[in-house]
């Protein structure tokens, strides 16, 4: 029994050993974020507005990671994922204002990995995720809103090699609706598809 004890213990300082052989990396990501259109819509309702939306844009993400062991880590990044664009129209169609709210978001995430196939990696990814959030109209009519908070971020990903592409949501985006301030906060998740390249070192 000593004697398995000892052996266990061995491998698994092997193990850990080997994931500190290089624990630390970089990563490099092009993003594609989502958010929902029903967040402008309640924002414009109370000037007799109906808005249209193109919620999905383009942006970046960098990160610094850290692996504690073969399956646990944490790591820390920084994105700028974009902006959604909206259009309230006046009842007879007209273009009143152009809504457009970009996020920018720094976030510190635990991680979990599990190799299931040769250099083929699974992770699951929890943590915070402290966003800067702003809508701006044009024309300027006083209507926008701007707020940072901290909230919940979670999501999965893959990795070979040094390529990873991966799915993450920030929870609970948004602020109060400055026309309405009795009626519910507008909050909305955003979903962010990945994909970039990872260096170890």
């Amino acid at each position: 029994m000593k004697k398995l004890s000892v052996a266990s213990a061995a491998l698994l300082v092997a193990g850990v050993a080997a994931a500190q052989d290089k624990p630390n990396y970089v990563a490099a990501q092009v993003i594609s974020s989502k958010s929902e259109c029903k967040g402008f819509q309640d924002g414009v309702a109370p000037l007799g507005l109906t808005a249209t939306c193109d919620t999905r844009d383009e942006g970046w993400r960098i990160a610094y990671g850290r692996y504690f062991n073969d399956y646990f880590g944490a790591e820390l990044g920084y994105q700028d994922a974009g902006e959604g664009t909206a259009f309230g129209r006046a009842p007879n169609g007209a273009l009143a204002v152009t809504l457009k709210a970009p996020l920018k978001v720094a976030d510190l995430v635990g991680t979990a990995r599990y190799e299931f196939a040769p250099e083929v990696v699974g992770m699951v990814r929890l943590g915070g995720a402290w966003w800067d959030y702003e809508v701006k109209a044009t024309p300027a009519t006083g209507f926008g809103a701007k707020n940072d908070k901290v909230t919940v971020t979670y999501g999965v990903g893959l990795e070979y090699r040094f390529v990873t592409v991966g799915f993450d949501i920030i929870t609970k985006v948004g602020q109060e609706n400055l026309l309405a301030p009795t009626a519910p906060k507008i909050k909305q998740d955003v979903k962010r598809l990945s994909a970039g390249l990872k260096y170890q070192f």
